[in-house]
């Protein structure tokens, strides 16, 4: 995940020669090719799973990290609002007549929601307010 989500950075592309004392001469970095076709290979699995609509929206991204970039733009909406009403459907979330399975379900889905809407898992599980046992 490293190189699509930015955190693996590419190595510079060329190394100064230590054999050249007069000449500012490059070379290619062996780091740089391996990190290159690495990225080429998760670049094109992420372009072979886009629909046409998508991937006329990526058009021009040369690495994986750009396209997935994008992509996250494009369809992970950060909104306030967005959040907010997350946060109010978990507080309302109640079992009733689903099974255990179903709701713990209905629970997972609002907290990968507020997660993918940038919300801390930390700030979220602070918030949780405290059972009340009469």
């Amino acid at each position: 995940m490293g190189y699509v989500d930015g955190t693996v950075k590419p190595p510079q592309k060329y190394l100064a020669s230590s054999t050249s004392t007069t000449t500012a001469e490059q070379i290619e970095n062996p780091s740089y090719k391996t990190w290159h076709v690495q990225d080429q290979l998760l670049l094109s699995w992420i372009l072979a799973s886009l629909t046409e609509h998508t991937l006329a929206q990526v058009v021009g991204c040369i690495t994986s990290h750009q396209v997935w970039s994008l992509i996250e733009t494009l369809y992970a909406p950060k909104s306030k609002a967005r959040i907010m009403q997350l946060r109010f459907e978990l507080n309302e979330l109640k079992k009733r007549f689903l099974s255990m399975g179903a709701y713990l379900l209905k629970i997972k889905n609002i907290v990968d929601a507020l997660s993918a809407a940038g919300e801390p898992l930390s700030k979220l599980i602070s918030s949780v307010k405290p059972w009340r046992v009469f």
